[in-house]
């Protein structure tokens, strides 16, 4: 996935803009808020009665295409 993130992130700042940008990609273990999150943002994506779970937590759904 580290691939795909870089490649998303260079053709972004072809496109869009200039300059650098400094990012981490850690280990889930060492970045726990993220953790309720994730889980969130995964049972949205999964449907059925997992979004409908989670429909109150979320403000908007929004699709991006690349």
């Amino acid at each position: 996935m580290n691939h795909h993130d870089v490649c998303a992130i260079n053709s972004a700042l072809r496109k869009y803009g200039e300059g650098s940008l400094e990012y981490l990609h850690l280990r889930p273990q060492e970045e726990p808020v993220l953790w309720v999150a994730d889980g969130v943002a995964w049972a949205a994506g999964a449907g059925g009665d997992w979004r409908r779970r989670v429909g109150p937590m979320l403000d908007a759904h929004v699709q991006l295409k690349t």
